[in-house]
């Protein structure tokens, strides 16, 4: 005769289960900490437009600054600049 256990201790789904909500838990922590990082400061005022019209405020991560920054030269004149 084989051997027969009288019952189980936990089903077999509770393990993958319990990982799976420990993972999740983790990520929802570690989203939470670090998303307080970012800069909370008001946006600075935007500079009158002396040819252009077209006033553009840009919300965007704090890395893309230097490409705006090299950008905005070009698009601040022209027949369709913006400012």
């Amino acid at each position: 005769m084989g051997r027969h256990r009288s019952h189980r201790a936990a089903p077999r789904w509770v393990l993958p289960t319990a990982g799976a909500a420990a993972v999740a838990l983790v990520i929802a922590l570690t989203v939470n900490t670090h998303g307080g990082d970012r800069d909370t400061a008001a946006p600075p005022a935007p500079t009158p437009a002396a040819a252009c019209d077209t006033v553009v405020r840009v919300l965007t991560a704090s890395s893309f600054l230097p490409v705006l920054d090299a950008l905005g030269p070009r698009l601040g004149s022209g027949a369709d600049c913006v400012s």
